[in-house]
């Protein structure tokens, strides 16, 4: 059976900032494990190495929980804007660390925000796009992720070793991006389109069932 294309102007806007949103979280992702060696070496604390993943993935899995609730009773607006802001604090805070302990703090504020956004993208799914549209969306945040993993880690790594490992975490170029994507996904359908708007960007009504959806996904 073929799917019905998406021909809403608003349906496709949310689906280029969402999938903008993936590819600049995944980037980032791979290449802070590109230069982590390169930190590490300036910095100091090769004991505490490991922790700059564990403390991202802890924080991850927490920010996806509280924005599935959040959510929940609110709509995804609060969520995206908060996990926009802190996953922004979280680079800038790792690309200024003076040391171990701070770049691990860092990156413990960006898995928040990243667990926020994840939650945030799949429930935008869930609501806003038909049952037999979903697969397919599922597939193309998938697909955001090839870019990234080709061109990801050799960038960064050119970027640590001829300019700066901090570059990796306080790009503007990176920063820009996400506040473009979440600027689309924040205001949602125009003004055309009210009704398919307040049920895309409201609250949905009681019941665990989108954030179960969105939880599960988000994990996997």
């Amino acid at each position: 059976m073929v799917r019905p294309p998406m021909t809403r102007s608003w349906q496709r806007s949310l689906t280029a900032g969402l999938l903008l949103t993936v590819v600049c979280v995944a980037f980032e992702g791979l290449a802070v494990t590109t230069v982590m060696p390169t930190a590490v070496r300036e910095l100091g604390g090769l004991m505490s190495y490991g922790w700059a993943f564990s403390a991202f993935m802890l924080t991850n899995v927490v920010g996806i929980a509280v924005a599935g609730e959040r959510i929940d009773r609110h709509g995804p607006r609060g969520p995206l804007a908060a996990g926009l802001a802190l996953f922004a604090l979280g680079l800038l805070g790792g690309g200024a660390a003076p040391s171990m302990a701070a770049l691990i703090a860092a990156r413990a504020v960006q898995g928040f925000g990243a667990g926020e956004l994840s939650a945030v993208i799949y429930a935008c799914v869930a609501r806003c796009y038909p049952a037999d549209q979903q697969p397919r969306m599922l597939a193309l945040l998938s697909t955001a992720w090839v870019v990234p993993g080709l061109v990801g880690p050799g960038v960064s790594g050119y970027v640590a070793d001829h300019m700066s490992w901090r570059l990796v975490f306080g790009c503007p170029r990176h920063q820009t991006a996400e506040l473009r994507s979440g600027c689309r996904a924040r205001s949602g359908p125009p003004s055309s389109s009210p009704r398919e708007a307040s049920s895309c960007f409201s609250a949905s009504r009681p019941g665990p069932s989108r954030r179960c959806w969105a939880s599960q996904h988000s994990v996997s």
